[in-house]
């Protein structure tokens, strides 16, 4: 006797893996749980202090300023409509096209070529490295280790800053920003290419920083920091977020960047049509940070991929970017990015 629909549809959701579970070790699945209920209990509380700072008149003139069409709206509307446009701002990794220098670290188009473009997965640092055979004596790989255990929960290695097999590196994850700039390029600092990634497939597995960790490490937590932007150190604890649970991030991000940041600025670039906010080079990296805890398999993790036309259109390296988008079904777009000729200066 075939089971009804209704049964059949809890059985399988109580006996099957989602999508990102089946891609994600039991210590990732108990540590995303963990800090979804974390986070949900961080958003709920931030929620109020965001109402109130989106009913502050500095707020509201420049709201105005920008966004007239919707001035009269009330915080509790204009915090949805900030809602929806997170819920569908595209998460982006960026890698080089080429492998750089003599040491492998980041996943490049060179790293995707090796292997007849046959690898499955968008590969993390630390499998970049094993593969490879890295050593990993240098300074940063262990303060990088740091980050992502002491912030972000991460397994630990059997050694600081030393991944001893590929299977201890697959507990880690992909960098990725939450493009809230609104740039054509998406990851536009980190490469010459763009993954954006597929909103359903990560959806279950992304912890989210509200400023870069990285940059928050050489800024604020070194022995000899140094910064070219004002920053305020203690304006984010490191309470994560979630895709779904995030109004404690905003405010956050705003209080750490000061100038460079503003919750008016936020919502002037992510309400408003693509393309009619001029990005200054000093907010570029004022994005919030994403980490899937899970691996990001081919194809479903991507959504599509941007490349920069300006540097590899034309070239033997743009031919290998459409050659692996077209391995893999994806969507290739061209982007202008920043369209300089020549290094840009963010300051």
């Amino acid at each position: 006797m075939p089971f009804p629909p209704v049964l059949l549809l809890l059985l399988l959701g109580a006996c099957c893996p989602t999508l990102a579970q089946s891609h994600q070790s039991g210590y990732q699945i108990a540590l995303f749980n963990r800090i979804t209920s974390d986070a949900k209990q961080a958003s709920d509380a931030a929620t109020p202090a965001l109402l109130d700072a989106l009913q502050q008149q500095d707020f509201q003139t420049d709201l105005l300023a920008c966004c007239p069409s919707i001035a009269n709206y009330s915080a509790q509307q204009l915090l949805q409509l900030l809602h929806d446009e997170i819920s569908v701002t595209e998460v982006v990794t960026g890698f080089p096209g080429t492998q750089l220098g003599n040491v492998w670290w980041d996943f490049s188009l060179t790293e995707a070529a090796a292997s007849n473009f046959s690898a499955t997965t968008l590969e993390n640092q630390w499998e970049v490295a094993v593969k490879h055979s890295t050593d990993f004596n240098f300074s940063w790989a262990g303060i990088q280790d740091d980050v992502e255990t002491q912030i972000y929960g991460l397994k630990a290695f059997s050694h600081r800053g030393t991944p001893a097999s590929i299977e201890e590196a697959h507990e880690r994850g992909v960098y990725n920003i939450v493009n809230t700039a609104r740039v054509d390029m998406g990851s536009v600092l980190y490469g010459d290419v763009s993954a954006v990634l597929s909103r359903e497939y990560i959806g279950r597995m992304t912890l989210l920083s509200a400023v870069d960790t990285g940059g928050w490490t050489y800024m604020c937590n070194s022995t000899d920091p140094k910064s070219p932007y004002q920053v305020d150190c203690d304006g984010y604890q490191f309470a994560l977020g979630t895709l779904g649970h995030l109004d404690h991030l905003i405010l956050a991000n705003t209080r750490f960047w000061q100038g460079q940041s503003s919750l008016a600025s936020v919502f002037a670039r992510l309400v408003r049509p693509w393309g009619v906010n001029r990005i200054l080079g000093k907010a570029l990296p004022t994005y919030w940070e994403a980490v899937p805890a899970g691996e990001l398999v081919f194809p479903d993790a991507v959504h599509f991929v941007i490349g920069s036309f300006v540097a590899l259109f034309g070239t033997n390296t743009g031919r290998l970017l459409q050659q692996w988008c077209t391995r893999w079904g994806w969507v290739l777009v061209w982007s202008l990015g920043l369209n300089l000729n020549q290094d840009p200066n963010f300051c």
